[in-house]
């Protein structure tokens, strides 16, 4: 088992759907973890574009990056 950030490696090429996992946390912090193998997408739709659109959940991006970073401050 590996964990990496890499979208390149998101290839059917390279893996196939059944070892590919995506890991999303909730509001309260609760991990959820989602094999591509659940999702119904053609077979030859592109993994990494798909992901990063958002598709598989686990979204890539954080939306409250700036509330994150004046928590930060404000502690110190």
């Amino acid at each position: 088992m590996a964990s990496c950030h890499d979208t390149a490696l998101l290839d059917n090429d390279i893996l196939r759907r059944d070892q590919i996992y995506f890991v999303e946390k909730d509001y309260i912090g609760a991990t959820k973890v989602t094999s591509l193998a659940q999702y119904k997408s053609r077979k030859d739709s592109p993994i990494d574009k798909n992901y990063m659109g958002g598709k598989f959940g686990a979204i890539p991006f954080i939306s409250n990056i700036e509330d994150i970073f004046a928590d930060a401050i404000a502690e110190k």
